[in-house]
């Protein structure tokens, strides 16, 4: 899921023999363990994504109030955005926006605007730069920032570049 976007959450019975969707779930409702990061509409199951982070759907019957039905979503962090690079003599600096929810930002760097990009950085989710040094002079790069959002501890989830690679030519 990504922030801004709509969801519904579609339940499906422990047999996996038929689901339901949130209109013949009359009788119960739905719930989110963090707000901050997703709501959920108790009647209608449609979630709205906050901000970057882990959060547990569930939904209960009101038959079955201790019966849990749910499950662990990753909200993804939007793409970086504001990317400007700055040429500097043998170095070249970056700033971005700041995304609410990341964990840290990776920066890559190529040749050519589709070349193979390379990881040249990280950073952590409070600081939104980064300055590369030891550049030849002259040298053409292409550089993408994009954030990520840790999920229990290792696996790491990401939503994609920034936009648009940003070209610059080292001073």
């Amino acid at each position: 899921m990504r922030v801004g976007g709509s969801y519904y959450l579609t339940l499906q019975n422990e047999n996996k023999q038929f689901s339901y969707s949130y209109t013949q779930f009359s009788k119960g409702f739905f719930a989110s363990s963090n707000t901050g990061i997703a709501t959920i509409d108790r009647v209608t199951g449609k979630i709205a994504p906050v901000k970057a982070g882990v959060v547990k759907f569930s939904a209960r019957t009101s038959t079955a109030a201790d019966k849990i039905l749910g499950f662990w979503e990753v909200i993804r962090p939007q793409r970086v955005t504001g990317l400007s690079v700055t040429a500097k003599v043998k170095s070249v600096s970056m700033k971005w926006n700041p995304i609410a929810g990341a964990n840290g930002y990776e920066i890559w760097r190529a040749t050519t605007q589709t070349g193979d990009y390379t990881k040249v950085g990280s950073v952590s989710a409070s600081t939104t730069s980064f300055t590369q040094s030891s550049l030849a002079t002259g040298s053409n790069y292409y550089y993408k920032v994009r954030a990520y959002v840790v999920k229990s501890g290792s696996a790491t989830r990401y939503p994609g570049y920034c936009s648009t690679p940003v070209f610059v030519k080292v001073l």
